[in-house]
């Protein structure tokens, strides 16, 4: 796994500056057309009126700045930062890591071949070795929404 890493981190430095200009471009062309929060309608077959339901998602930057990090399958820090008031990854270094992390899930599919799937929630009915085979930097959005909300409720 370590050549990987050293890969991508030579990879990323080679286009950090096309990069910076392609997410620059997408970022002010998204905030003109208006981007929203993913929304998803809960199958209530009793109501004829459906809400809609609002996932809240986080960034590995807010994972940061609440000192909690996370690793591949080899035990290696997706990321190395101190929570320092304030700070905040660039796009390029967030992509980078969801990167790595949606390759560390996808690798662990097959494992989970025989574990039932989920009765409720987005994910209800869908076997879990398909959701990992085909996770999202938007699931793994949305799982850091989950801990960050998990993480407000701990109390040490």
């Amino acid at each position: 796994m370590k050549p990987i890493v050293k890969f991508y981190s030579i990879l990323a430095k080679l286009l950090e500056i096309p990069l910076a200009f392609a997410n620059k471009f997408i970022s002010s062309f998204a905030d003109k057309v208006g981007v929203q929060a993913k929304k998803i309608q809960p199958k209530v077959e009793d109501q004829e009126e459906i809400e809609e339901v609002k996932i809240k998602t986080a960034t590995f930057s807010d994972m940061i700045e609440l000192n909690i990090t996370f690793c591949d399958n080899y035990k290696n820090n997706l990321y190395n930062k101190s929570a320092s008031p304030g700070f905040r990854l660039s796009k390029m270094e967030e992509e980078l890591i969801m990167g790595i992390a949606i390759e560390a899930i996808r690798e662990c599919a097959e494992f989970t071949v025989e574990l039932p799937p989920p009765s409720e929630g987005i994910y209800k009915d869908q076997p879990i070795h398909k959701i990992m085979e085909e996770v999202t930097s938007e699931d793994i959005s949305i799982f850091l929404g989950f801990v960050k909300k998990l993480s407000r409720k701990i109390y040490w």
